[in-house]
């Protein structure tokens, strides 16, 4: 196995200045640092020393170019876009400045030590954050300090693509409350498949939180969670893709468009035993659900709703987008909309949800968190 340099170095030319104010009795600490390891300050490390800073009193800056960012913003960090071969300098003024410099020259060190040999398998972990567009980053970016803070929960990328001069690339994210071996049941929740529905990315979002703060909620599952299936329509607010392609009118159908390819591989290879999709509709007036394969899914999506109620009226509609409704259940969808591999057997059960998305986000997101979560506990209580 090959090693590689810390991630953080001294050089030659780092400096060290500490100068005492009689008054206020602060240092100010400065440590110019040069970036060695292979990816550099990306996505999660980038969580953990904006984590790391916010333990410490004093304000603290990374300085790169002429240009301050600071510490404790996780947005700024990224965007000093700290890169193998950079220098930069650390600086922290305040009553604890010694100490927070220590730990976060200690930290960034701990960071090339993971790095070293961890290359796996074709997927890269979520390290293309320094290149995320600003709409995703605001997305992204309370996931990446859940995993940060998690022990429940990994991060990494299904794959990535070009278009044009931008790279873009699938985050997922999996959660499994222990370590312990048994038979788990595999999940896979999605969002943003079309990229004028940020309230869905959101109510994924929100589900993590809620599995963090009581993993109990995942008990007997692993999660795998896609928030973004449409990146660049995320980024650009729009329906489609920045191909022109609705990309959920393509599953299974010989699309080329790269999204497709990347998501249908890890579908067909998971081999989920349910599916959960979240979307917003901007003409229903409550919220409803497509049921797939037989009246145990037509079970949990009932639940769900009911659940769901406590934020937000089911749809009252009989007819919804063309398709008959059965209290705000519909057992008929479109072709070509994110599903398990035609020739999986046994079937998985698909439950698709929809809120209505002229309502506040707010409740949206609780409506999203409350269904997902009463789907778990049933289909648990159901398999034991």
């Amino acid at each position: 196995m090959s090693t590689r340099k810390s991630f953080l170095s001294g050089t030659s030319a780092s400096t060290l200045v500490a100068l005492q104010n009689e008054k206020t009795k602060s240092l100010l600490i400065r440590r110019e640092v040069k970036i060695v390891n292979e990816l550099g300050l990306h996505a999660r490390p980038a969580a953990e020393f904006v984590l790391a800073a916010k333990a410490f009193r004093s304000q603290i800056w990374l300085i790169k170019g002429g240009e301050r960012f600071s510490a404790a913003s996780i947005l700024d960090v990224l965007c000093a876009n700290l890169n193998c071969g950079d220098t930069a300098t650390i600086e922290a003024e305040g009553p604890d400045a010694e100490e927070a410099i220590k730990r976060l020259v200690e930290l960034t060190g701990e960071f090339g030590k993971r790095d070293s040999g961890s290359a796996s398998s074709g997927r890269r972990r979520v390290e293309e954050g320094n290149s995320i567009p600003p709409p995703l980053r605001k997305l992204l970016l309370p996931l990446l300090l859940e995993v940060a803070a998690s022990p429940y929960l990994i991060a990494d990328s299904i794959g990535t693509w070009h278009m044009g001069e931008e790279r873009f690339w699938m985050p997922r994210f999996i959660f499994q409350r222990t370590q312990r071996m048994k038979r788990r049941i595999k999940v896979g929740l999605f969002a943003g498949v079309h990229g004028d529905e940020p309230k869905a990315v959101l109510g994924l979002v929100d589900l993590v939180r809620a599995l963090n703060a009581r993993p109990e909620v995942g008990r007997d599952y692993q999660l795998f969670i896609y928030p973004m299936c449409n990146p660049s329509g995320l980024a650009d607010g729009t329906r489609c893709s920045r191909s022109g392609a609705d990309l959920n009118r393509q599953f299974w159908r010989d699309s080329a468009e790269p999204e497709i390819r990347l998501l249908e591989a890890e579908i067909r290879s998971q081999e989920f035993e349910g599916i959960i999709s979240l979307h917003t509709d901007d003409t229903s007036d409550g919220v409803y659900g497509f049921a797939h394969y037989g009246t145990e899914t037509d079970d949990l999506l009932h639940d769900a709703l009911e659940a769901a109620h406590h934020a937000l009226p089911r749809c009252r509609s009989t007819l919804i987008d063309g398709f008959a409704a059965d209290n705000a259940i519909l057992r008929e969808c479109y072709p070509g909309v994110l599903s398990a591999p035609p020739e999986q057997q046994p079937r998985p059960w698909e439950i698709i949800l929809e809120t209505p998305q002229r309502e506040p986000e707010r409740l949206q997101r609780q409506a999203f968190v409350l269904a997902v979560a009463m789907i778990l506990a049933r289909y648990r209580t159901q398999s034991s």
